[in-house]
């Protein structure tokens, strides 16, 4: 799979001095957060390696500090193990994992289904369209990243449509 972090890397640029700071810090955090699930999500470090953490900081452009901030928040969601005194590995996910995750995924998206039914409008229907459309495309191309990142837009916008703010978060928390 594609990795959605570059292999030269492109470092993300630290907040600037006197302008915000702390919301481009926030920022900042988000972006790294956001690159490093999609690199351990599409499979670029197999369950139960560990994670390279000088290699991804290379990639990144950023120091182990912020990676370590980003490996606890992955932890959390269970992608991620933190082990004592020696890094992290990726998190083996047994079929009973993946069948419970399964299930919370489709509560959520059958209530943010319903909801969005209720009170959608039409140009979130057509913006919902426009992003099925290119998802076909990814699939006509073999474009899996793509595919994969297309249809994660989609389900964000019907929950989005469905303008319910702890079913937002919740779902954040498990589509990561």
């Amino acid at each position: 799979m594609k990795s959605a972090i570059p292999e030269a890397g492109v470092p993300i640029s630290p907040p600037a001095a006197g302008n915000g700071g702390d919301r481009q810090e926030a920022s900042l955090h988000g972006e790294i957060l956001l690159r490093l699930r999609d690199y351990v999500v599409e499979g670029n470090i197999p369950e139960g390696a560990r994670v390279p953490e000088r290699q991804l900081c290379e990639m990144l452009g950023i120091s182990r500090t912020p990676l370590r901030e980003a490996l606890k928040v992955l932890a959390a969601e269970g992608l991620i193990e933190l082990l004592p005194n020696r890094g992290a590995r990726v998190r083996r996910l047994s079929p009973r994992d993946l069948e419970e995750l399964f299930d919370v995924m489709a509560g959520l998206e059958s209530l943010a289904g319903r909801l969005a039914c209720e009170i959608i409008t039409d140009e979130e229907i057509v913006a919902i369209e426009r992003l099925h459309y290119e998802m076909y495309g990814h699939y006509l191309h073999r474009d899996m990243h793509g595919y994969f990142q297309t249809n994660q837009q989609i389900h964000e916008s019907i929950v989005a449509a469905a303008r319910n703010e702890a079913l937002k978060a919740t779902y954040a928390n498990f589509a990561g």
